[in-house]
């Protein structure tokens, strides 16, 4: 067991580091900027997260809530994959 969390749970080290990522992007805005940057909406990226509602993607982006678990890790993958949009999309021009 890496660490032990209060409710004397094991986590894995993936684990661990999806949420600093997440925590990283609520706390510095990035979230916000890849989102809009990339014209998709709060709607659209519950939708694509799968299991959330826009209201969540909101206390996310506003630092209210903290993903977790498995739903932490789909949005950190649909962040990654508009950032990577947008770098390409930037490259081309």
């Amino acid at each position: 067991c890496l660490v032990t969390t209060r409710q004397d749970h094991c986590m894995q080290m993936t684990e661990l580091t999806v949420i600093a990522l997440a925590n990283k992007h609520i706390r510095e805005g990035t979230a916000r900027e890849i989102r809009k940057r990339a014209g998709v909406t709060q709607a659209q990226m519950a939708a694509e997260v799968g299991g959330v509602d826009e209201s969540t993607i909101s206390r996310w982006e506003n630092g209210n809530r903290r993903p977790r678990g498995p739903v932490a890790e789909r949005w950190l993958r649909v962040l990654g994959r508009l950032a990577a949009i947008e770098t390409q999309q930037g490259a081309a021009a």
